[in-house]
């Protein structure tokens, strides 16, 4: 959005203080644009998670700032300022939208100030939740309107204030598994609530014509990385690759795992490799049946490795750059199968999934090897935070080698050694 156009939609003029800033702009400046989006979706979506990964990927991207402005609610809340207290009617909404605007002009007014002195960055406002929201708590959409209108703003109105909108499925919808209200949030609905207003929430949204939604169909990492690239592609910018580091280790035993690692879940993973193309031989594709949780998901998976030059031991080396995973029908199952390679036996594992601290970890133990595990670590972060946190893992566990660079400790090549090159060192 053009900083002139946010001058006008965000009513920076009715400010006198603030409106002395902008009559500095000069003109060209104004045709400079800010890039405003909005976070939203049911309760326990991972909002808050992806606002904090955001905040986090911004500082590993060069030339991109972001300004957040946070959920209302959950502040006046903080504050003792509930429904209850403010009087069981449409005073607390009040309350909220009035925060909510402030939190939003005031992210904005930064963002502008922020580009005028850096006009080759790119420049992030995300919204923690937003005005319409509120509607979701109406039975009747007529009667926020009305509250909108006592703020000279309209449903229009505050589409037109948001480049795009990313629209969060609830867990309580798909994943309900994941449902909690134990995780230090003020979340106080139930599984059944919660589905419910996460409907009214998008009730509320739809009409925006740059929504996306990310249902649960993913997991939960998952889910959060295509929010996130969901974002940063409002500006145009490609997410670059988390660091991952890879190790062996020893397999270790639950008390060990229990004691430092938070949000566990553990699936079952039967991966099913593809022939190569001949002209893609750094490429490996694969179909990867999912169990766990009371259900099994049906996805591909692509990695792709590259010779890279490290400058820093001066050697050269490789390094998985492209590693998606995404979910397919059992019908596009059906017809990857006949593209199997018949000389890879099949890979079967048993995946703990955590976090240590604020990163993601996966750590895949293999029928075919159980002697030996397989850890990722995924640092966004800079190369040089990632260094000193690396080190703590191999604290953390036993670490037999650390393989980041080795593709010859891929899962391909694990299950066509049937699991014995875990056990090497070279």
């Amino acid at each position: 959005m053009k900083i002139k156009d946010v001058y006008v939609r965000y009513k920076l003029y009715e400010d006198p203080s603030f409106d002395e800033i902008f009559k500095e702009i000069e003109v060209e400046k104004c045709e400079e644009e800010i890039f405003i989006v909005v976070l939203t979706g049911g309760p326990c979506a991972g909002k808050t998670t992806t606002v904090n990964k955001a905040v986090r990927t911004a500082v590993g991207i060069s030339n991109c700032q972001i300004f957040v402005a946070r959920e209302a609610a959950n502040s006046l809340k903080t504050g003792n300022i509930t429904y209850d207290n403010a009087g069981h009617d449409d005073t607390f909404q009040r309350l909220i939208v009035n925060d909510q605007l402030t939190e939003e002009r005031n992210a904005v007014i930064a963002a502008i100030k922020y580009k005028m002195n850096h006009l080759k960055d790119n420049v992030i406002c995300l919204f923690d939740r937003s005005i319409m929201d509120g509607q979701a708590y109406f039975d009747d959409a007529e009667h926020f309107e009305f509250i909108l209108s006592s703020f000279d703003l309209s449903t229009q109105a505050a589409y037109d204030r948001v480049d795009k909108v990313v629209y969060l499925k609830s867990a309580a919808v798909g994943a309900i598994h994941a449902y909690t209200t134990s995780d230090g949030t003020k979340r106080e609905e139930t599984p059944q609530q919660a589905a419910a207003l996460d409907a009214k929430i998008y009730e509320a949204w739809k009409g925006h014509p740059n929504i996306v939604t990310i249902d649960n169909s993913f997991r939960f990492n998952e889910k959060l990385d295509v929010a996130i690239s969901h974002i940063f592609a409002t500006a145009n910018i490609q997410i670059p690759p988390y660091a991952c580091s890879r190790f062996i280790i020893l397999t270790p035993d639950n008390f060990m795992l229990h004691n430092f690692v938070t949000n566990e879940e553990i699936f079952w993973d039967k991966t099913l490799f593809l022939r190569q193309n001949s002209n893609e031989k750094d490429t490996y594709s694969a179909i990867r049946i999912r169990s766990g949780q009371g259900s099994t998901t049906y996805n591909f998976s692509v990695q792709h490795w590259d010779r890279v030059f490290d400058e820093e031991t001066e050697k050269n080396s490789e390094i998985p750059t492209h590693d998606s995973i995404y979910p397919i029908s059992e019908e596009d199952v059906v017809k990857k199968l006949l593209l199997l390679d018949s000389h890879v036996p099949c890979l079967d594992k048993e995946v703990h999934t955590f976090y240590v601290n604020e990163f993601y970890c996966e750590l895949s133990i293999f029928e075919c090897n159980r002697k030996y595990a397989y850890l990722k670590v995924f640092f966004d972060v800079d190369n040089a935070t990632a260094k000193k946190h690396i080190e703590k893992f191999k604290d953390s566990f036993r670490v037999v080698r650390e393989v980041t660079f080795e593709r010859k400790y891929c899962e391909y090549e694990i299950a066509r050694t049937k699991g014995a090159i875990l056990g090497k060192a070279y």
